[in-house]
């Protein structure tokens, strides 16, 4: 049976063993980030909750996309990834909050905007993007295959891409 390791808000975790498999559960606005080094097989996924470490106090860096991306980078090039064969995809962002005004209004759009930017920067390519709409997801990565699996509430488990 694989090993499964649940990434939850705020988390991030990097894998090199192809049995693993690595999930974020609930993605509702947040984004799950995933980075597969095809080559070395190193493997991560980070959960991110906010688009931006602004007006933050610097202790949760794996909250904001623009401090998570970087910090999820550096684990898996110390876990043998090398930066320039990166792929990634992006699952959440929804809008699942539809009541919410000011600073939470949008904030499933301003967090896939956030991520794909952060990731962009860092000139590593995007090959699949399941963002946005009004439903949670939760998605699951296999570490050897690269293979990413998506489940939303009402409708069945599909694979979505692969990071190869």
């Amino acid at each position: 049976m694989p090993e499964s390791t649940l990434v939850g808000l705020a988390q991030a975790a990097v894998t090199t063993a192809p049995e693993e498999v690595l999930t974020a559960m609930a993605l509702g606005s947040c984004v799950g980030v995933f980075l597969r080094d095809p080559i070395s097989g190193c493997t991560g996924l980070a959960h991110v909750v906010l688009p931006s470490s602004e007006l933050s106090d610097g202790s949760d860096p794996l909250r904001y996309a623009d401090t998570a991306i970087p910090g999820l980078i550096d684990r898996m090039a110390r876990r043998g990834a090398r930066r320039e064969r990166l792929v990634c995809a992006l699952c959440g962002g929804a809008n699942v909050f539809a009541f919410a005004n000011g600073e939470f209004a949008n904030i499933g759009g301003r967090n896939a905007q956030a991520v794909k930017r952060a990731v962009r920067q860092r000139g590593i390519a995007i090959r699949g993007e399941d963002l946005g709409g009004k439903k949670p997801r939760t998605a699951s990565i296999t570490a050897g295959t690269g293979e990413i699996r998506i489940y939303s509430p009402g409708e069945a488990e599909r694979v979505f891409c692969t990071l190869g």
